[in-house]
C-alpha cells in the first residue's frame, strides 16, 4: 500500500502534500517530469536522448530542470495515442483474406 507524502513544517506538525510535482514549484527534475506525465524516469530521459522534448532551462551542477510551465505546454501539445484528434493506426488486415 502506497504512503502519503508527508512532511514536516516549521512548527514541527506533519503536514500532508500531493504526491508528484506542483505546477508551482521554481523547477522541475526529470523525476517530477516523470511523475507528471506518468511515465517511467527511463522513458523521460529517452525523451531528451531523441530530442523528443525541450532543452532544460538551466544546468544546476550536471542536473538539468525546467520550468513547469514549459513541461505542461510541451505534454499539451504532444500527440496521445488512443485520444481523440489523433488518426488511428494503420492495420495489416487486407481486405477478402479473411484476417
Amino acid at each position: 500500500m502506497e504512503q502519503p507524502d508527508v512532511g514536516r513544517s516549521g512548527s514541527g506538525e506533519v503536514e500532508q502534500r500531493p504526491p508528484g510535482p506542483s505546477a508551482s514549484d521554481e523547477w522541475w527534475t526529470i523525476p517530477d517530469i516523470a511523475a507528471h506525465i506518468g511515465v517511467k524516469v527511463g522513458t523521460v530521459n529517452g525523451y531528451r536522448s531523441r530530442g523528443q522534448m525541450p532543452e532544460p532551462d538551466k544546468m544546476i551542477g550536471r542536473t538539468p530542470v525546467w520550468r513547469p510551465a514549459r513541461i505542461i505546454a510541451w505534454h499539451r501539445s504532444r500527440p496521445h495515442p488512443g485520444r481523440p484528434g489523433r488518426a488511428p493506426k494503420p492495420t495489416n488486415i487486407v481486405p477478402g483474406s479473411g484476417t
